[in-house]
C-alpha cells in the first residue's frame, strides 16, 4: 500500500507524553486526533496527567475494553475495520491504543519514533492485541 492514503498525513508526528496535536501526541492523542479530524468524533483529551478519578476510570474501562463508554462499543477483532480502536498489550497489560487504518494497517504512536504504520498480523503486534472498540453515534 502506497503512503498516499490520508493515514499518511499523521505518519511521523512525534511522540510526546499527553501530546494532543501534530506537534507531538502519545498514543491518545493521536486516537483523539485522527478521529476528530477524519471521522469528526470529538473526544475528551485526558491530557490533564489522567489526574481525575473520573479521567481513570474511563481510560479504564476503554482500555479493559467495558464499554460502552464515551460512546464506544466493543467489536470482534475479526470485524475490526477502519476507524476502529485497538487496544494493545504491553508487557502483558493492555495499555496502549492505536486506529485501524486499513482491514491490516495499525496508525499508533511509538516512543523514538513518533506516528508509525504497522501491519496487525506481524508476529510481534498480532498476539498483543487484546480488543477493539468502534464508535457509534
Amino acid at each position: 500500500m502506497t503512503m498516499a492514503a490520508w493515514w499518511s498525513d499523521y505518519v511521523g508526528i512525534p511522540f510526546a507524553e499527553h501530546g494532543r496535536n501534530r506537534s507531538g501526541c502519545d498514543c491518545w492523542g493521536l486516537v483523539r486526533l485522527v478521529l476528530a479530524e477524519r471521522f469528526g468524533i470529538n473526544l475528551p483529551s485526558l491530557a490533564d496527567g489522567y489526574d481525575s478519578t473520573e479521567q481513570r476510570t474511563i481510560l479504564q474501562r476503554l482500555i479493559e475494553g467495558k464499554a460502552p463508554v464515551l460512546g464506544f462499543a466493543q467489536v470482534d477483532l475479526d470485524q475490526a475495520q477502519p476507524g476502529d480502536v485497538l487496544v494493545i498489550r504491553q508487557l502483558g497489560a493492555a495499555c496502549h491504543v492505536g486506529i485501524m487504518v486499513t482491514n491490516s494497517l495499525l496508525l499508533h504512536t511509538e516512543e523514538g519514533k513518533g506516528a508509525v504504520i504497522e501491519d496487525i498480523h506481524r508476529r510481534h503486534l498480532a498476539p498483543r492485541i487484546a480488543h477493539a472498540w468502534r464508535y457509534h453515534v
